[in-house]
């Protein structure tokens, strides 16, 4: 589903990592970040699958300081 559905939409660059059952995406834009967390709740109840509340955020990262 990422790589077929998501990354043709994306505008930067984007990678997923995946844990067993859970998952870490890492997108080079904010933009995409919050349009993926913005509707990723509703494609997984499709297949009756949920985001756990507690474990699901955006989280900043930036260039580390030389």
């Amino acid at each position: 589903m990422f790589a077929n559905t998501v990354k043709p939409r994306l505008k930067g660059r984007a990678m997923l990592v995946r844990y067993a059952d859970d998952f870490v995406i890492g997108f080079a834009r904010e933009d995409d970040a919050r349009r993926v967390l913005a509707v990723l709740s509703k494609r997984f109840a499709n297949y009756s699958l949920s985001l756990h509340p507690t474990k699901t955020r955006l989280v900043a990262f930036g260039q580390p300081r030389q």
